[in-house]
């Protein structure tokens, strides 16, 4: 309990109690597969600086590929990326890089940034910033558990986010959207009444200052460019889905705790099939959907 009241009644900051920074990669594979890979330092458990890295890879009809590491802070470096023990997620020049080395799952990963999707400038709100690293890459690598193993690959996009004053320990809802295609690129990533956007098609880059994203009825997701940008997405939910809980380095009585004031902090990711209308030309492509839900 005590750490907990501390985290609440501290202030800003790196070195503050609540400060944490999250490293964020999904991406969706020809086979409609889904690989979430989130690499994170923060200050909220019970060990400062402490890292810890979720990776699911989801795939139709299988069971997921699930792998986790938490790490001491000598083992976790954020100079310009992550490495949390062996596994990293870096950047290489134009391309970046994920691996994960374990005796149970293995992974090579290799995401190359098209010039052609430019990425967002950062938002900054109230001690909490998030920017797209890549927001439309070509994924190619492999990845091995036991004794199943495949090849990666799709497109991707790459979100970092950091602060001394994270939305979800304030029980905040998020809600993001992604349409990767060789011509299409939109991305939403909306936290409370904040959202980072881009938007590219029909081979230009359009404004994305009035983007916002709302759920409707059966799982439809919707991202509404207008009047900004004459873009209107609708994301038609798709196999596969899954679903993993967010606050799994906190303590058990941190979790119970916070689980009091907001309810169970619930991380879902699916696959969807985007309708995409831009101007007046109709475009059918790959998306994927991801909330962040208390309940």
């Amino acid at each position: 309990m005590i750490p907990l009241i501390l985290l609440l009644a501290c202030g800003t900051g790196r070195d503050a109690l609540t400060w944490q920074e999250s490293w964020e990669l999904l991406a969706i594979q020809t086979d409609r597969s889904l690989l979430d890979a989130r690499f994170t330092r923060s200050n909220t458990g019970l060990i400062r600086g402490q890292g810890h890295v979720r990776l699911d890879q989801v795939a139709p009809r299988e069971v997921p590929i699930l792998y986790g590491r938490d790490a001491l802070p000598r083992e976790t470096l954020d100079v310009g990326a992550i490495s949390i023990g062996p596994d990293q997620l870096i950047q290489n020049g134009d391309s970046w890089e994920l691996t994960i080395r374990s005796g149970e799952v293995d992974v090579r990963i290799t995401l190359d940034s098209d010039s052609t999707f430019h990425s967002p400038h950062p938002i900054q709100r109230n001690g909490w910033e998030v920017e797209a690293l890549v927001t439309n890459s070509t994924v190619q690598g492999f990845i091995r558990a036991g004794d199943r193993s495949s090849l990666i690959q799709g497109r991707g996009v790459i979100l970092h986010r950091k602060g001394s004053r994270p939305p979800g320990l304030k029980g905040t809802h998020r809600l993001s959207a992604f349409v990767v295609d060789n011509h299409v690129s939109l991305g939403i990533d909306q936290t409370g009444a904040d959202a980072l956007a881009w938007a590219y098609g029909n081979g230009r880059s359009w404004t994305s200052d009035t983007a916002l994203i709302r759920r409707l009825e059966g799982g439809v997701v919707e991202m509404d460019y207008r009047p900004g940008a004459p873009i209107l997405a609708r994301l038609l939910p798709a196999s596969p889905h899954h679903r993993r809980r967010t606050w799994a380095h906190l303590s058990g009585m941190e979790q119970w705790l916070l689980g009091l004031l907001h309810g169970q902090a619930e991380r879902r990711i699916r696959g969807a099939i985007a309708e995409v209308l831009i101007e007046d030309q109709l475009h059918k492509a790959t998306g994927m959907i991801a909330v962040v839900d208390y309940r």
